[in-house]
């Protein structure tokens, strides 16, 4: 499936991402600056606290940590955003 969504441009990849505001219109603003989807997984080790809510009112983008995403979720969001320090941890998971 991840195969798929890479394969469709479907997947992107971010360096970092963190909100130190702790505001909902500045994480929109840093993910649309990535992407213009309508529904956008984000992927990553692990986010800050101020990161988490300041996405905890939207539902159409989710933060996920590489441990606990599952397929359901990477089929439902029209993009998957990766965050780079989740590349290990996914690459474990899927081999």
């Amino acid at each position: 499936m991840l195969g798929e969504k890479i394969n469709a441009g479907a997947v992107l990849n971010l360096a970092s991402l963190e909100v130190p505001s702790g505001k909902t219109k500045d994480f929109v603003k840093a993910v649309s600056e990535v992407t213009d989807a309508q529904k956008v997984l984000i992927v990553g080790a692990e986010f800050t606290e101020e990161t988490y809510r300041a996405e905890r009112n939207l539902t159409t983008i989710k933060l996920q940590t590489a441990e606990e995403v599952n397929v359901e979720e990477i089929l439902f969001f029209d993009v998957v955003v990766i965050v780079d320090d989740a590349l290990e941890t996914l690459a474990k998971r899927t081999a």
